[in-house]
């Protein structure tokens, strides 16, 4: 029985990391090859060279990083070798080894009630098993499972290295000790010196489940031990801070609902200034939605961002969308209109902070043109509008506008597009 468990503890120690590696390679060379596409789309509809989308050469530079490569001024680009992994990977599969030994000596004893042949008194199959042993069984499964998340988002995000798994191993350790240390630390002996009782019925299940949390957020239980120890000369965060800045969720920008926004956060998106300042490119080549669809939602996410989520609402009403369509109708002869820049300006400056103030609540329209201009000029702004405009480059200029309806004779035998027949005399 005590070989077989150690066989199946170094399998899946071994397995867990060499499983990702090669994922890791997979989805390289897959997105390598979504790369080489959008660069021959780029090159076909446009001048090559004449014009550098720096978003673009981010995702080349990221995903074309091969042994023995170089770039364009010389310098090796060199992906991590095999000797690498395999250096990095040592402590992790070793300390999986051991913990996956221990916590599955104390499933079978628990599941099948047989003993392990190890001089250890309480993984006897007659013994109960301690609290000790539940607290780091569970503490050990949510550790796991967070280090299986935070691979499949290092994945996802293609920042999976050696150092990853030099991080994994000492997360795995910190998760375990904090799950002990907050339940040990913690819960019982200030409720052992309170006289409150921890051992019954009721308090084992919250024992377990706060064990559990604690392995799979350990920095929230460390946390918590440094607030209730009452440290000396530890600087204390002001809460009413979490209180008066809020994030916007991803659900406010048409067209991501639940399931999306759970996708996303597995690339580190998780509110609207996150989307607003992501690479839409890097998205595209990352995730399954479409680049139309992406730009569509980062360009939402940034007047959202700009004007906040209760603007949003009220600009919707009127068309504006996105941070663009703030720009034509503010910037562009073709869409200018003072009636509605006045509405757009009542909608952004309108609240207690303005009306408050010495400034008018609708300011005049050279106020609000240089509200917006200045709204306009933040970096990943100038990215979004550098990439809508090569985009709508490549697709040309027939698809600006619709082309016109006109009459077309049936008997002249012209080929006639998008055209109707002449009306009978």
């Amino acid at each position: 029985m005590f070989v077989a468990i150690l066989l199946s503890a170094a399998l899946c120690a071994i397995a867990l990391p060499s499983i990702f590696i090669l994922i890791r390679e997979s989805t390289k060379i897959h997105r390598q090859g979504i790369v080489k596409d959008l660069i021959k789309v780029f090159e076909r509809y446009g001048n090559p060279g004449s014009s550098t989308i720096p978003s673009f050469e981010f995702v080349k530079y990221k995903y074309f990083v091969n042994n023995g490569s170089a770039d364009q001024e010389g310098r090796r680009r060199d992906d991590f070798r095999i000797h690498h992994w395999i250096l990095s990977a040592f402590p992790l599969v070793a300390i999986t080894f051991v913990l996956n030994s221990l916590c599955l000596a104390i499933v079978i004893h628990v599941a099948l009630r047989r003993s392990i042949t190890v001089d250890v008194a309480w993984l006897d199959g007659r013994s109960p098993l301690p609290l000790f042993g539940w607290v780091l069984l569970a503490s050990y499964v949510g550790a796991i499972l967070f280090l299986l998340k935070s691979f499949v988002q290092a994945i996802n995000n293609f920042d999976l290295s050696p150092f990853s798994m030099v991080g994994a191993s000492v997360n795995l350790i910190f998760s375990v000790v904090a799950g002990l240390l907050f339940i040990f630390g913690v819960v019982r002996i200030p409720a052992a010196a309170f006289g409150i009782e921890t051992t019954g019925a009721a308090a084992f299940p919250l024992t377990i489940v706060a064990a559990f949390t604690a392995g799979y957020f350990p920095d929230v239980a460390v946390r918590n031990v440094m607030r209730w120890s009452n440290l000396r000369l530890r600087k204390a965060e002001d809460e009413r801070v979490y209180k008066g800045f809020k994030a916007i969720p991803l659900e406010i920008i048409d067209g991501i609902d639940s399931e999306i926004r759970s996708r996303l956060e597995d690339y580190h998106i998780s509110a609207v200034q996150n989307l607003a300042a992501a690479n839409p490119l890097m998205l595209f080549v990352e995730t399954p939605y479409g680049v139309y669809q992406i730009m569509d939602w980062v360009a939402q996410a940034q007047l959202c961002a700009s004007v906040g989520p209760s603007a949003l609402a009220k600009l919707w009403r009127i068309g504006i969308r996105t941070i663009f369509d703030l720009e034509r109708v503010a910037l562009d002869q073709c869409c200018y209109a003072p009636a509605l820049l006045e509405t757009i300006g009542a909608v952004i400056w309108k609240g207690p902070e303005v009306s408050l103030s010495k400034y008018p609540i609708v300011p005049d329209l050279d106020a609000i043109r240089a509200d917006i201009r200045f709204r306009l000029e933040n970096p990943h702004v100038l990215r979004l509008r550098q990439v809508f405009n090569q985009v709508s480059d490549t697709i040309g200029a027939d698809a600006r506008r619709l082309s016109p309806i006109v009459d077309c004779e049936p008997s002249t035998g012209r080929v006639c597009p998008f055209a109707r027949p002449a009306a009978a005399a």
